[in-house]
């Protein structure tokens, strides 16, 4: 007699709930109230941060258990901070800003050893430890290239360097450069780590701090010095503007080829100014261009911002 009753149930009402069911529970990688992230196949820490909306520092800040967060386990269960808190979530990335077709995103693993550190008088080499993205190499540099007097630079404002339009609205790559070198500024006196961990904003070597300044306004850069030299385009030292990224030799690298030479790197602030991680006693600070040290070291620069 209770056949009838439970057919219906099994028929009409079962369908019912599970359609409810499965309306209320999310079918994505977040879990419960959306506190964790469940890494995917092909994710990588920065992917995670666009696909959330929260910044690369703040993941890395929520989970400590992440000791290279350059490689990520599929599977591995990530924490959010509170999505209505607003310090856990980024702002979106400008699109309408253009990145060079050579930045590369972030390496899922690290393999290299990082390179003996330069002497303390100078800036330091940064450490290899990811694969470089293919991008035209720099040619073989020789002594005779880097004259002083050759190596003049730009004391135009970024708004002279592109040609002053006379309104007020700031180009695209102007914005992008002024973020960065605002992020960057933060960190002034921050203490330098040779090979210090990628987007870890304790402590940093020159390439992980331009690595890290960058990153926090969605820009990918490799991690050495020599392998961010590979991205970008090349730009003369008369052209250079705000957010260029400045490169040089130290004592480990003064006497190699090519782009081994290139042992240290920072970001041009305009006016003759670099930011930069420098030596262990120094940490990030802002130095002169015209310094003779630096007009001695320089070798090239590169523009990501375009």
């Amino acid at each position: 007699m209770y056949q009838q009753p439970a057919k219906m149930f099994l028929r009409y009402i079962c369908p019912v709930l599970l359609t409810a069911f499965l309306t209320v529970v999310p079918n994505q990688a977040f879990a419960g109230n959306g506190m964790t992230y469940t890494v995917k196949s092909g994710d990588t820490l920065w992917a995670i941060s666009r696909h959330t909306g929260v910044t690369v520092s703040k993941l890395i800040e929520v989970n400590p258990q992440l000791h290279n967060p350059n490689t990520l386990k599929v599977g591995q269960v990530l924490n959010l901070p509170d999505l209505d808190s607003p310090n856990g979530i980024s702002q979106p990335p400008q699109s309408s800003s253009s990145i060079s077709s050579s930045s590369s995103l972030f390496p899922s693993s690290s393999s290299s050893s990082p390179s003996s550190p330069s002497s303390p008088s100078s800036p330091s080499s940064p450490s290899s430890l990811s694969t470089p993205s293919t991008s035209s190499p720099l040619t073989p540099l020789s002594n005779s290239n880097f004259s002083s007097s050759s190596l003049s630079f730009s004391s135009q404002t970024p708004s002279q360097a592109i040609g002053a339009t006379g309104t007020s609205k700031s180009p695209e790559w102007q914005k992008t450069a002024e973020a960065i070198i605002a992020a960057g500024k933060k960190l002034l006196g921050k203490p330098y780590k040779y090979g210090a961990q990628s987007m870890n904003p304790s402590a940093f070597d020159c390439s992980s701090f331009t690595q890290y300044v960058y990153g926090l306004n969605h820009i990918q850069l490799n991690r050495t010095a020599a392998q961010q030299a590979t991205q970008g385009k090349s730009v003369e030292k008369s052209q250079l503007r705000s957010g260029d990224l400045v490169f040089f030799w130290n004592s480990s690298t003064q006497n190699k080829k090519g782009n081994e030479r290139i042992g240290h790197v920072g970001v041009y602030l305009g006016d003759g100014k670099v930011l930069h991680c420098s030596t262990t006693d120094k940490g990030v600070i802002i130095s002169n261009l015209n310094d003779p040290y630096y007009l001695k070291t320089y070798i090239c620069a590169r523009r990501i911002i375009v």
